[in-house]
């Protein structure tokens, strides 16, 4: 019985994500090798197998972010919330124009991810790593501010960290060293900072003894540059 609506799950969430989440449950049934009755018993409308998909997201970034906090918790946890937005606007979209909103499964998915993302702010703060002038509501603003430079700009790898890093409290600056090549200043806005960051999270990066610079925290925020690259390179 389990394994039944896991399955169908796992199809609805690929389904979704491939063509938005108006796909009949006739064919997330066939894609899920069951019948729509099957289907049915499990999840009887639509909008409760869109609203168990959703919750799934939601809960997905909360255990990663729990199992893997990240050398910067807070500002990862951010990195993976923006992540996931494209999928989780459009099933959210849809469900609020359905009835029997607000919806238990989805709430409760949603406020346990809130309390995580608000244990770390504070915690982060505590730390010095985020403004001490900032709350959550300040936090889901630069959110959605976020999510929307990653959409209008995708092949900009960097948006995100960008945006994120208005949290950030102010840090120093110095001037390039004297030995900077000419022609090669930072642009205003753009200062030399003590320390270099993630091109894609934004998150502090260590400074290594030898060998080329970090680019990029770990390697899923590599594997998120590269697939930024190949999304935004025109097709041959």
């Amino acid at each position: 019985m389990g394994d039944c609506r896991a399955r169908v799950l796992s199809a609805a969430r690929r389904a979704y994500e491939a063509h938005g989440p108006g796909v009949p449950l006739a064919r997330i049934a066939y894609a899920a090798g069951v019948g729509p009755a099957t289907v049915q018993r499990h999840f009887p409308t639509g909008d409760a197998l869109r609203e168990a998909v959703l919750s799934q997201y939601i809960e997905g970034v909360t255990s990663q972010a729990l199992r893997e906090p990240g050398t910067d918790p807070f500002f990862s946890l951010l990195t993976s919330i923006v992540e996931s937005a494209p999928v989780r606007q459009a099933l959210c979209r849809r469900l609020v124009n359905g009835e029997g909103w607000p919806r238990k499964v989805l709430d409760a998915a949603g406020r346990r991810l809130d309390d995580v993302l608000t244990a770390r702010l504070r915690t982060a703060q505590a730390q010095g790593r985020v403004r001490s002038d900032v709350g959550m509501p300040e936090v889901r603003a630069v959110l959605t501010a976020a999510v929307a430079a990653r959409h209008a700009h995708p092949e900009v790898a960097r948006a995100t960290g960008v945006v994120l890093d208005s949290l950030r409290p102010p840090g120093p600056v110095t001037k390039p060293p004297a030995d900077a090549e000419p022609g090669h200043e930072t642009p205003p806005g753009h200062e030399w900072r003590h320390e270099t960051r993630c091109e894609v999270c934004g998150n502090p990066l260590r400074r290594r003894g030898t060998g080329r610079p970090a680019r990029y925290c770990g390697a899923t925020c590599r594997q998120r540059a590269h697939r930024d690259r190949r999304r935004a390179a025109p097709e041959g």
